[in-house]
Formats: C-alpha cells, structure tokens, sequence
C-alpha cells in the first residue's frame, strides 16, 4: 500500500450573484446552489518565511533533482509519495534509518533538509521491489564527505535477524561506500558526497552498475545546485508563484501542505511518474502551489483540461486498481472520482478540475466532502485574474 498521500506530497472575491464574467476567467453555469460547506471561496493568506518552512523549501529544491526512475532503469515505472523536509519520523514515511540503515542514521546524525523518494518496479508479486533514493545536507562539504568515509556505515546492524554486510566495489567512485546487506531480502546501499550534499541509494532491484547510472545522473542533475545558506533558509519565499493563495487552507500547522513546489516533484512521487511527468511538460506546467487541495499553472487555458484529466487518473488509480466516476454538476472542468483503498490508506474521492490556465486537484476522506471541496476551490479559480 502506499504511504497515505499526506506525506509528500500528493494535490480575490467570489463571484457575486454567479451570473458575472471575471474577465480573464471562463464563463460557466450558474454558481449559485454550490455547496461550499464551511470551505472558503477566496484566496487565501499563506504562511510567513520562517526556519522550519525554509528547511522544507529547500529540501524540496534537492528533490527536484532527483532523475526520473526509468531514465535509471525502465522497470522502474512507478513512484511513490516522497518523505521531504527534515527526514524525521512521520508516520509510515521512510526516514534514514528506515531507508539506509542504523549505521546511516547515526553517521549521518545532524543532517540538515532532505528527501527520500521511493521507486517501484510493480505492486506485487515474487519479482516485486523498490527502490529508495537519499539526498540531504551536511552543514559543509567536509562533513559530507567525512559522514560517508565513517567507518561506522559498514559495520553490522540487524544481526539479530541473521544480516550480514559485505563491502562492495564502485568502479569509476572510488570515494563512494557501498554494501550489500544479505538477509531474508538482499539489498545494496550506496553513498556518495557531492559538496555538501550525501547521495543515498538502498535497493532490492539494482546492481552494482545501476547505482553507477544513478551516481552519473544525479551528479549531473546537481552541478548547478547551490544549497541555500542556513541562516537564510527563513527568508526563502514561501509562495513566490501565488498559487498557494489560490488552494484551500491547509489543516492548522501543516507546512508539509504549504507553498510552492515544483510540479517535478510531484510527478516523481506519482503512482505513475513518466505519465504524469510528460503531462506537465506538454502543459507547460511552471509552477504548483500547495495548501488543503494542490494547483498549477499551465501555459495556457487550451492546455490545462487534458493535464486536468490525467491527474484526476493518477490520483484514482493504484497500478490495476481504478476509482469510479462521481457524478458533478454545475462546475464545468470539474471531474471526480473515488478512490481505491490500495491507492490511500486515508483518501477516498479525488476531483480536478480546469479553470482557466489553472488545473487544481482535491482530495477528501469522504465523497460528499470532496464535492463540497471541489466547488470552494472552483470558485476561487474562477474569481482569479
């Protein structure tokens, strides 16, 4: 099952007498019977910069540089949410230790913003597996170069359930560390410093030379990444792009759900990340924002209904497992559906809609609630310039 999409990551003034053309914005049905619920129906005020918020924006840029699992080996066709920010316990999503190891935890003790993305190569069955991919900040590079020279990440760990580790060789990164942990289920782990930042891989499915490829990819990807400063991290922007504004409210405290992010990033914890990846370029989607329902900007208001509907597939869909169709009325664009229970273990309905350039995704527990969210965050589009 998947992590419940929570974790990641996965999705002006209302128009008066619902008769009115916001110009810029499409016309439509009358808008007077929605059923807004308690749910807002203009823009909102997001969150203010702070320290906590910046460690998560910035973890956020690392993983937008994550490659795209099937540029690393094609059977890797399916992701999952990603775990981002601080990499502390939350919930059921991987941390370090769950991961990469004890040994990892306690070297890399002190790490600063990170993200771990998960690959899979199926749902089920003898041949099934996954993938988990690290990066995260050292406090210099120095310290993430003497974190993955620590002697300590080789030594043993789960002995009491009979694992054993054996060093293994990375041709062409001789300063890399790498191990295979044989068990119940054979995994190699990998660890790579590039400046300031540790590379982390654990697999069941990779070999020696696929975790090479994904050492070529990432160190490429990360060329021209500049870690943001520590004590600047509380002055990034939180919502440079304005479409957080545009979401409903997060629940009170969430900052996992708040601010831009990079549709990139969102696509790579898909169920299917390739699909919902060639959506976004084909839309020319620029920017998402993140509150208690996700938006995005595509290039224009012809692009925005086919990425609407490939989103609402991704979000109702478990690899064969598919929602059914709730039925809508009065809100053009707007499509919903239910969810299987393998694709959430607490999400239950999904719409999406597209509004304009804008193409939103909500999600609820409740079908019922997932209508009344659908038709706030609709209204907020559509009063939107």
């Amino acid at each position: 099952m998947r992590p419940p999409a929570g974790l990641v990551l996965a999705l002006a003034t209302v128009l008066a007498a619902c008769s009115t053309t916001v110009p810029g914005t499409p016309s439509g049905p009358s808008t007077a019977s929605l059923a807004t619920g308690s749910y807002s129906t203009v823009p909102r005020v997001v969150t203010k910069p702070s320290a906590t918020m910046g460690k998560i924006l910035e973890a956020r840029r690392l993983a937008a540089t994550i490659p795209l699992y099937s540029t690393i080996d094609p059977a890797l066709k399916f992701g999952n949410p990603m775990t981002i920010g601080a990499l502390e316990d939350h919930g059921n999503a991987p941390t370090v230790e769950s991961a990469f190891g004890t040994s990892a935890s306690r070297v890399m003790a002190g790490h600063g913003a990170g993200v771990i993305a998960t690959a899979r190569n199926g749902d089920s069955g003898k041949d099934y597996g996954y993938v988990n991919f690290g990066l995260w900040e050292m406090s210099s590079p120095e310290a993430a170069a003497a974190a993955v020279a620590d002697p300590r990440l080789l030594e043993p760990e789960l002995v009491q359930y009979g694992y054993t580790k054996k060093s293994v060789s990375m041709q062409g990164y001789p300063k890399a560390v790498a191990y295979e942990l044989n068990g119940t289920r054979k995994r190699l782990r990998a660890f790579l410093a590039s400046g300031s930042v540790v590379i982390a891989v654990s697999s069941e499915l990779m070999n020696a030379a696929l975790v090479r490829k994904y050492f070529d990819l990432q160190l490429q990807a990360l060329k021209d990444f500049v870690p943001t400063d520590e004590y600047k991290r509380g002055e990034l922007p939180v919502d440079p792009s304005g479409l957080s504004a545009l979401t409903l409210a997060p629940d009170s405290g969430d900052l996992d759900h708040e601010g831009d992010i990079a549709p990139r990033v969102i696509a790579l914890g898909a169920d299917s990340p390739d699909t919902v990846l060639a959506a976004f370029t084909a839309a020319g989607a620029d920017a998402a924002g993140l509150g208690g329902t996700t938006v995005y900007r595509t290039k224009d208001a012809a692009s925005a209904p086919a990425l609407s509907g490939v989103l609402l597939d991704s979000a109702t869909r478990y690899v064969r497992f598919r929602g059914t169709p709730i039925q809508v009325k009065d809100m053009d664009g707007v499509a919903c559906s239910t969810v299987p229970a393998r694709a959430s273990s607490t999400v239950r309905a999904a719409c999406t809609m597209a509004v304009g350039r804008y193409v939103a995704v909500v999600t609820s527990s409740q079908a019922e609630d997932a209508i009344q969210r659908a038709a706030a965050q609709y209204l907020i589009l559509r009063s939107a310039k």
